[in-house]
């Protein structure tokens, strides 16, 4: 929800939560059969740690059939996981494996399988 150019990657919240953001909602559809999409939005506390957002909004668009129950705990799983990350992102972003002049975001790696 933020402009993402000219920000410093290190402690610019904004900068952050959107690289997080679209990772979560990449990593959703990617990993949750049924999820077809999924947007996701963070909103930082002021005082808080960056992993501990006030608001983490999400919207899944799921194929028929699939509830939003069925996915509830893999859901939380992806977010979970990529907030216990951000403290990372700013070195993957300086080393060139994350940046926002892509989809997706972040590039695959040897381990990913790709290579």
């Amino acid at each position: 929800m933020e402009s993402l150019a000219g920000k410093n990657p290190i402690n610019h919240i904004g900068k952050l939560y959107n690289l997080a953001a679209g990772l979560i909602a990449n990593d959703i559809v990617r990993d949750i059969d049924g999820v077809e999409a999924a947007e996701c939005y963070l909103v930082s506390q002021i005082g808080h740690p960056i992993a501990e957002p006030q608001a983490i909004d999400l919207r899944l668009r799921s194929a028929l059939g699939v509830s939003a129950a069925d996915v509830q705990p893999r859901v939380r799983e992806i977010v979970m996981a990529q907030l216990e990350c951000l403290d990372r992102l700013a070195d993957d972003l300086i080393d060139g494996r994350l940046g926002f002049d892509r989809w997706p975001l972040r590039t695959p790696s040897k381990v990913d399988g790709a290579g």
